[in-house]
């Protein structure tokens, strides 16, 4: 009786963590398209790319991992509408960039359920030919439960000191963002970059490499290693009440 208890326990704090395990559908653009995202503005899954294709001096994109990366450009989408899909204002958009007020961009999204003690991980590479005063920005928004998604800065144009007489193209490289899980629900996350105040030079975004992960719930192959010692406990136990019998 304590055998089949102990076993039906374990399989259910089993089975609770295979359910409660939540990652990113296509993390790493592997399927070689969008699948699990929902794309907005001029978007695409690239092996790579050669930037001096456009200029001289221009650097080599590849995937950070992988075959595949998503590739964002901005320019395609008006900024009323991107606003729209995050939920919050105007002013409050631009407040994620630089100085320059946004005009249009482009933006991927995903929901899923994610649970307390999650972390999410990304890469993600900015990539620009603009100068100031047009301080293009590459943003982050997470959204809890259908609430105005919360935005985090990435990358602006003005770090790089560049003027109008500069004709290259530059990169931040590659560069991981983190953001710790503390509540259990569902979760729209959101990557995009935008024009500042023109629609020329339109600056891209990268984006590769995005999962979930360091669940609090143990893994499944960690209940397996606590569970099967138990099993062997007990069953050891019954053999040795049936031998002395």
């Amino acid at each position: 009786m304590r055998l089949r208890l102990c076993f039906q326990i374990i399989c259910v704090a089993f089975l609770a963590c295979i359910s409660l395990r939540a990652d990113v559908i296509n993390g790493g653009f592997e399927a070689g398209d969008l699948t699990g995202w929902v794309g907005t503005g001029d978007v695409a899954v690239s092996p790579g790319f050669d930037y001096t294709n456009l200029s001289v001096l221009g650097p080599l994109v590849f995937p950070e991992e992988g075959n595949f990366a998503a590739r964002l450009t901005a320019g395609a989408v008006d900024m009323a509408e991107l606003s729209s899909l995050l939920g919050v204002s105007a002013e409050v958009f631009n407040a994620s960039g630089g100085v320059a007020t946004g005009t249009s961009g482009s933006m991927i999204q995903q929901t899923v359920s994610a649970i307390a003690g999650q972390v999410l991980r990304f890469r993600w590479n900015f990539v620009t030919a603009d100068y100031l005063p047009f301080d293009d920005w590459a943003y982050f928004a997470v959204a809890f439960e259908g609430n105005p998604a919360v935005l985090s800065n990435l990358a602006t144009v003005a770090p790089f000191g560049r003027s109008e007489s500069d004709t290259d193209i530059e990169e931040t490289g590659w560069q991981t963002f983190s953001v710790n899980i503390t509540q259990s629900g569902s979760y729209t996350f959101s990557f995009g970059v935008v024009n500042g105040e023109d629609n020329s030079l339109n600056s891209e975004l990268w984006v590769d490499a995005v999962s979930l992960g360091d669940a609090a719930v143990p893994e499944p192959g960690v209940m397996v290693m606590v569970g099967l010692p138990l099993l062997a406990i007990l069953i050891g136990r019954r053999r040795k009440s049936a031998s002395g019998k």
